[in-house]
C-alpha cells in the first residue's frame, strides 16, 4: 500500500483491537511491532503511539471502520486469518460494534456481502453479481444470503466456548468481594461472553424471520459502500461480455469476467480470436448483390454498421431500414447478428412510437 493507505489500515485495525477489549497498550506493541518488521518499516513515522491512542479515544461517529475497512482493503479471508492469528473471538469484537440490533445485522451483512451486491439508487433494485455479470436480483439471491446469517451466527455460537465451571467459581468470589484484579478481567470477559452468546441465539431467531427479510434488505441499502447509480454500470462502450470473459473491441483482448467493470449484459456467444465463419461471410456479399452485380460500398456499410452496433457507442443518430424483395435473406442475416449477440445486446423495438399516426 501507499503511505496513506497503509496508515488507514492499521488505524483500523487499532479500531478492530478496541472493539475486541484489548488494552491499547498491548494494541500498541502489536501495530508497531508488526510495522517494523513488514517489508516497509517506519521511516516516516506513518503510523505512531499518538495515532493509536486517537483511535482509542475517539466517538463512534469516527470515520475508521475498523472491520469493514479492513474487508475492503485487505479482503475477508484475510482479515479473519488476522483476527485467527491475533486470538480475538470474532462473535465478542461484533458485539463490541453492537453487531446484534437490527442497524448491526444490516451492517454485518453489507461486512460480508459487499463484494456480490449493489443497490442501485436511483432504480431502487438489487443488483446481484453471479460470476459473470451484475444481473437484478429481484431478491432472490438477498433472500437467501439473509437467511444464511442465520448460519453464520449460530455456527459462531457454537464456537464460543465457556466455562461455565470456572464462570460459577468467579460470580461466587465477586459476590464475597473478593476478586483479586486479574480474577475480575476473567470474570467481565466471561461476563461478556455469555451476554454474546445469548445475543446470538436471539439474532438467530429475528434473522431468520420473515420481517428480517425486509428490515435488513432496508436498512442495507441506506450504507454507502453498497450503493451505487445506473450510470457506473456499462460505462466503456468498447467492452462486450461474453460468456467466456469481457472482450475489448478496440484490441480484440479476451479479459476475464471481473466485477469491477460493472457489466450488467451477458453475449451468450464465446469469442476466438481466430474463429471463421465462411458460411456467414459468403452470405453477407450474397445479400449485397443487386442482380449479377456485386456492390461493394453496400457490403463495407454492413460490416461497419454491425461492428458499430456490437459498441456501446450512440453517437450515429440512424435508423437502417433493411428492404429488398422477398425471400433474399434480410430476416436470416439479422437474424445471425441477433442470435450471436442474445438478448441483453439486442432488441427489437416497435415502430408505432416512430411512425407519425394521424
Amino acid at each position: 500500500f501507499p503511505d496513506s493507505d497503509r496508515h488507514f489500515v492499521l488505524c483500523a485495525l487499532a479500531r478492530v483491537l478496541r472493539d475486541a477489549g484489548i488494552p491499547q497498550d498491548k494494541a500498541e506493541r502489536i501495530i508497531l511491532t508488526g510495522y517494523d518488521y513488514s517489508q516497509n518499516p517506519n521511516p516516516n513515522n506513518v503510523v505512531n503511539s499518538k495515532h493509536i491512542a486517537g483511535v482509542y479515544t475517539a466517538k463512534e461517529t469516527t470515520h475508521l471502520y475498523g472491520y469493514p475497512y479492513l474487508v475492503s482493503r485487505l479482503g475477508k479471508e484475510v482479515t479473519d486469518a488476522i483476527l485467527d492469528a491475533l486470538g480475538i473471538k470474532k462473535a465478542v469484537l461484533n458485539a463490541a460494534r453492537r453487531a446484534f440490533t437490527e442497524v448491526g445485522i444490516a451492517t454485518r451483512f453489507v461486512d460480508e456481502n459487499l463484494a456480490d451486491f449493489r443497490y442501485v439508487t436511483d432504480l431502487k433494485e438489487w443488483r446481484y453479481w453471479d460470476s459473470k455479470a451484475w444481473e437484478p436480483d429481484a431478491c432472490r439471491n438477498l433472500i437467501r444470503r439473509i437467511g444464511e446469517m442465520g448460519d453464520l451466527f449460530r455456527q459462531e455460537e457454537k464456537d464460543l466456548a465457556i466455562d461455565y465451571t470456572r464462570y460459577g467459581v468467579l460470580k461466587g468470589q465477586k459476590a464475597q468481594s473478593s476478586l483479586t484484579g486479574d480474577e475480575l478481567e476473567e470474570w467481565k470477559e466471561l461476563n461478556l461472553s455469555i451476554n454474546v452468546k445469548m445475543s446470538l441465539q436471539k439474532a438467530v431467531k429475528w434473522v431468520e424471520s420473515a420481517k428480517a427479510v425486509d428490515a435488513i434488505s432496508k436498512l442495507a441499502s441506506a450504507d454507502r459502500r453498497i450503493q451505487a447509480h445506473s450510470t457506473e454500470f456499462d460505462a466503456n462502450p468498447e467492452l462486450i461480455n461474453c460468456i467466456n470473459g469481457v472482450v475489448n473491441l478496440r484490441t480484440k483482448e479476451l479479459l476475464p469476467h471481473d466485477r469491477k467493470l460493472m457489466l450488467t449484459s451477458l453475449c451468450p456467444t464465446e469469442y476466438s480470436p481466430n474463429a471463421t465463419c465462411p458460411q456467414f461471410e459468403k452470405a453477407i456479399v450474397d445479400y449485397a448483390r443487386c442482380g449479377d452485380n456485386e456492390q461493394p460500398e453496400l457490403l463495407e456499410f454492413k460490416h461497419r454498421f454491425f461492428g458499430y452496433c456490437v459498441t456501446g457507442y450512440i453517437t450515429e443518430k440512424i435508423i437502417p431500414v433493411v428492404h429488398g424483395t422477398a425471400d433474399t435473406g434480410k430476416s436470416s442475416e439479422l437474424r445471425c447478428i441477433k442470435e450471436t449477440l442474445g438478448p441483453d445486446y439486442q432488441w427489437v423495438i416497435s415502430l408505432t412510437p416512430i411512425i407519425p399516426q394521424r
